[in-house]
């Protein structure tokens, strides 16, 4: 309870009117699923613990509920609706007695203008980076696994940081499907980096062994067969090397556009499914509860 308290009669009526201003501290269930694009609805009833609707009346105001500062620098917030409800004590009430309930719901919408600039945005220009990978040189292979490599621990700091910020649940959030996948996108350009470092060692071993077999003989045959089985998994063929050839052409000439289609639709589908199933547009303000403070 807090002061002021004040007493009023009234000599036409006789009734004498109970004033008291008291300060109420409430408890919301947040869900983070859509999170940072979540839109938490609290729900808020208030009644008498002790006295039945024959006792003690309640009822709003004209303007009940109201926001008398309605800014907020993370936060969109509102109160969205407000009632007169009669509920029952289900225990220790053996007549079904109702109590005099007042509701009232806010709803508070998540900016997303923080996350944009301090998670998406630069999680989006580590991705762009590893697609100026693709147009060094092949013969700079090393370069590109550097660049990535970089790219890969300075993703996983960021998000690590972004993590101790976020809400802590048990549940998988929307923010980190976005950081597991671009994770997962850095991983799968290393992955194919990789391999084009596998394809060009086996061809230039094979190109090397024919070459050897060339101008020596009998006694590269003799190489060979002591080095069968190191060599077992590499083909020296001619047309096992063309393979090899047309496989990293493609890789190389299609890498980067088959990478930036994934990374584009990816985009497409999270940001469609965030913001429809997050409903973050269906916003519509309750000016009656929102803006009476200013008018006043």
């Amino acid at each position: 309870m807090i002061e002021p308290l004040t007493l009023k009669f009234s000599p036409n009526t006789g009734f004498i009117s109970y004033t008291a201003r008291m300060a109420v501290e409430g408890n919301c269930d947040m869900y983070f699923h859509y999170y940072p694009a979540d839109t938490q609805t609290c729900e808020f009833q208030l009644k008498s613990f002790s006295f039945y609707s024959n006792d003690l009346e309640l009822d709003w105001l004209l303007h009940g509920v109201y926001l008398q500062d309605p800014s907020e620098p993370n936060f969109d917030i509102q109160v969205s609706s407000i009632e007169k409800i009669k509920t029952i004590q289900p225990y220790n009430n053996p007549r079904n007695q109702t109590h005099d309930t007042l509701v009232f719901t806010i709803l508070a919408r998540r900016r997303l203008s923080f996350h944009l600039v301090q998670t998406y945005l630069p999680s989006i220009f580590f991705i762009i980076i590893t697609w100026l990978c693709f147009l060094i040189p092949s013969k700079f292979i090393e370069a590109r696994i550097g660049i990535s490599m970089t790219t890969l621990l300075t993703l996983t700091a960021m998000f690590a940081s972004v993590r101790e910020s976020t809400p802590i649940v048990s549940y998988v959030k929307a923010i980190d499907l976005w950081m597991v996948f671009c994770i997962f996108f850095v991983f799968l350009t290393l992955l194919e980096f990789s391999i084009l470092i596998w394809m060009r060692a086996i061809r230039e071993d094979a190109e090397k062994d024919n070459t050897i077999e060339d101008k020596n003989g009998e006694d590269i045959a003799t190489r060979r067969k002591n080095l069968s089985e190191s060599l077992s998994q590499h083909s020296t063929s001619s047309s096992t090397l063309r393979a090899h050839g047309v496989f990293t052409e493609i890789v190389e000439k299609y890498a980067f556009v088959i990478f930036s289609i994934i990374f584009v639709v990816f985009n497409i589908i999270y940001w469609t499914w965030l913001l429809q199933a997050a409903k973050y547009f269906d916003w519509d303000v309750n000016a009656t509860h929102t803006s009476i403070g200013e008018d006043d």
